[in-house]
C-alpha cells in the first residue's frame, strides 16, 4: 500500500481557507436574507456556498491523504476516512481534466456524502503512478467498457511511440 499527503502549506491555501471564507460568505448571505427578506442574489451566493462548504467539509471531496492499495483505497481529510474495496466496486469513473493536472473521480455512483473525489495530482511526486493506478483501476472495475478499451489502446499507443523516441 502506498500513501499519498498533499503538502500540508498547498493544502491550507487552496483548501481549507477558501472553505472558511466560503462558509463566512454563506454566514452572511444567510443573515442578510433573514434581515432584510428574500433577495434572489443572495441566495443563488447561498446555495453555492453551501455546496462549496459540503464538499470541502463534509463529503471529503478534496482529500488531504490517500493510499492506495491492492485491495483497497483509503482518502482521508477532516477527520473523516473512506475506504473501499476494490473486489466491492460496483461502479467506477475517471476523468482527467486541467491538462492531466487534476482526477475527478466518482466511486460507487458517488452521493452527497461520499464517493465523489478531486486529487490533484501535480502536487505529488509520484503523479504518473497515481495516474497509471487509477486507469488500472478502471480497467479492473470496468472490463468491457468502451471508454476503458479506448484509454487502454491509447496508452499503448503512447508507449509504443515512446519506445521508438
Amino acid at each position: 500500500m502506498k500513501s499519498y499527503i498533499y503538502k500540508k502549506s498547498h493544502y491550507l491555501i487552496q483548501h481549507t481557507i477558501p472553505g472558511i471564507f466560503t462558509l463566512l460568505i454563506g454566514l452572511y448571505c444567510l443573515i442578510r436574507q433573514v434581515m432584510t427578506g428574500f433577495d434572489g442574489l443572495l441566495m443563488f451566493v447561498l446555495i453555492i456556498c453551501v455546496y462549496n462548504v459540503w464538499n470541502e467539509f463534509v463529503s471529503l471531496s478534496n482529500p488531504y491523504e490517500f493510499d492506495l492499495g491492492e485491495e483497497t483505497i483509503t482518502f482521508r481529510g477532516y477527520n473523516k476516512e473512506h475506504t473501499y474495496k476494490i473486489s466491492e466496486m460496483t461502479a467506477f469513473s475517471m476523468r482527467m481534466v486541467a491538462g492531466n493536472t487534476k482526477i475527478y473521480m466518482n466511486i460507487d455512483k458517488g452521493g452527497l456524502l461520499k464517493g465523489r473525489y478531486w486529487l490533484r495530482v501535480s502536487e505529488f511526486d509520484d503523479d504518473k503512478d497515481i495516474i497509471d493506478y487509477f486507469y488500472d483501476l478502471d480497467e479492473r472495475v470496468n472490463p468491457h467498457s468502451v471508454i476503458t478499451k479506448a484509454r487502454k489502446a491509447g496508452r499503448a499507443r503512447l508507449a509504443q511511440k515512446a519506445k521508438r523516441v
